[in-house]
């Protein structure tokens, strides 16, 4: 479950974090621990905002199965 909160972050040129890009995240984290998606997920996102401040509220549920 995951609202467009995360993937329309942009970055300084205004370039958005993208659907596939997060995607492609959960894809390489999947085996991880549920501790380590998170500073993964969150370490992405950083990265790819840089200096560029938070626009929208992000909500993402992670379900250890």
């Amino acid at each position: 479950m995951c609202p467009d909160g995360f993937v329309d972050q942009n970055d300084r040129e205004r370039k958005h974090f993208t659907e596939q890009g997060l995607l492609n995240i959960i894809e390489n984290i999947q085996y991880l621990p549920l501790s380590e998606q998170k500073m993964s997920l969150k370490t992405a996102l950083q990265i790819h905002m840089k200096t560029t401040e938070q626009r929208d509220d992000i909500l993402l549920i992670g379900v250890k199965i």
